[in-house]
């Protein structure tokens, strides 16, 4: 009589499944962490359950009945991490004011002598907010020698505390007239602007200060001023030698523009301003020579010009750069921003003046920079009767009201004034 043969599952197919089984396990509780995940919510003791039920069962031999269902595997839950925030670039950016000369003379002087002092602030003072800025710049054609008399280019050091209380932050001395005092004056014409607050360029009564740059901190960005000079009088040759004018007063030349740019920007500067004394007293329009000028320093490396000298204001432009690199470097030119106040009263022009409002915007990664919210405040220098003596101050000549001892006479001239502004603006980025 034939055994019959017990049914069953082999030795190896239990192996094989128990192999299969591990294999299983080993996959769910690796797969999440090849995705990235490592929030794995489930129980890995809840699949060798299963698979010792499992194995159980197969085990039993020729038990019949059926299977318990065995507890269902719980589902990996992948929990997607969050998403990074990406940290904001810091803000390369600061606002901007040029404004043009300021020439104090004794008559000036005698108008703002009270019984308690000096009040220069006073003429200043009705622009004093267009004139704030993280950078104002003014240029200055006076010195400030107290021990020296007190003349029509020599004022007294209370003008500085004067420039500072009505938002001015660096004073070029870089122009036509500033040697006219000597190299003393100029020295300690510089030491009291520092002493005032405000940061002196353009003109340099030690060798040493003239081969290092100044740079400003304007709201976090490092600016460098420099300025060059294309003449001086007669009275600033005779008070100094060849070899003081060498080193005090940079002369206008390319590569003396190119070597200070290239020495401004190794020490960190981002950002170049480069005012420049050229031009003939009076002109209302750059000459070509000025035009080929500002192109070649704007392909040298300045991001910002400032033209002095005329008295009188020309146009305003963004020039296009060529550094050779392919990037688009738009350079601000203001050929001249006129005098922000003068007592000369014999022309129109003179009178006129020009704020330059800017927002300066640099790249750390390109490294280039850019222009927002140009604008510009039109000025005129007013003189007349107050308090039964004649007073000096500067007024926006585009307000639609004044205080009542601005007569009508005076609203007149400021309003022909104000077309010679217009009218040197048309073509310009202004004239859109």
């Amino acid at each position: 009589m034939k055994r019959r043969r017990k049914r069953g599952i082999s030795l190896g197919t239990i192996v094989m499944l128990m192999t299969t089984c591990l294999v299983l396990a080993g996959f769910f509780l690796l797969m999440p962490r090849l995705a990235g995940q490592t929030d794995l919510r489930f129980h890995a003791g809840d699949v060798f359950v299963v698979l010792d039920r499992t194995l159980g069962e197969m085990t039993s031999g020729a038990t019949q009945q059926p299977a318990e269902t065995p507890t269902p595997l719980a589902m990996a839950i992948f929990t997607p991490a969050p998403t990074p925030v990406p940290t904001p670039a810091p803000e390369y950016r600061f606002t901007f004011c040029a404004s043009g000369e300021i020439s104090f003379t004794g008559a000036v002087q005698k108008s703002v002598t009270y019984d308690d002092g000096y009040h220069f602030e006073q003429i200043l003072e009705p622009i004093k907010d267009d004139l704030a800025a993280d950078l104002t710049l003014v240029t200055l054609n006076n010195s400030t020698v107290s021990t020296d008399k007190l003349t029509d280019y020599n004022m007294p050091v209370q003008m500085l505390q004067g420039l500072k209380q009505n938002n001015i932050d660096a004073v070029n001395l870089g122009h036509y007239n500033a040697l006219n005092g000597g190299l003393s004056a100029l020295s300690t014409t510089r030491n009291e602007l520092v002493s005032a607050g405000m940061m002196p360029y353009g003109a340099y009564s030690l060798p040493a200060e003239r081969n290092t740059p100044r740079i400003y901190n304007a709201g976090g960005v490092s600016v460098a001023l420099i300025s060059f000079v294309a003449d001086l009088s007669n009275t600033s040759k005779k008070q100094t030698t060849a070899e003081e004018r060498a080193f005090a007063v940079p002369a206008l030349n390319l590569a003396d523009i190119e070597t200070d740019i290239a020495k401004a920007r190794s020490m960190g500067a981002q950002v170049i301003v480069v005012t420049v004394s050229w031009g003939k007293s009076g002109d209302t329009k750059p000459s070509a020579e000025q035009l080929g000028l500002a192109q070649s320093m704007a392909d040298l490396g300045a991001d910002i010009i400032i033209g002095v000298h005329p008295e009188a204001v020309e146009t305003v432009q963004i020039l296009t750069a060529n550094r050779g690199d392919g990037k688009y470097h738009p350079v601000l030119c203001a050929y001249s921003l006129g005098n922000l106040f003068s007592a000369d009263r014999e022309k129109r022009v003179n009178l006129s003046g020009l704020l330059l409002h800017a927002e300066v915007e640099y790249d750390p990664v390109s490294q280039t920079v850019a222009f927002d919210n140009l604008h510009y405040t039109p000025t005129y220098c007013w003189r007349g009767k107050q308090d039964g003596a004649y007073r000096y101050k500067v007024f926006a000549s585009n307000l639609e009201t004044y205080p009542d001892y601005v007569d009508k006479d005076q609203r007149s001239v400021m309003s022909r004034c104000l077309k010679v502004i217009t009218d040197a603006m048309e073509g310009s980025i202004f004239d859109q």
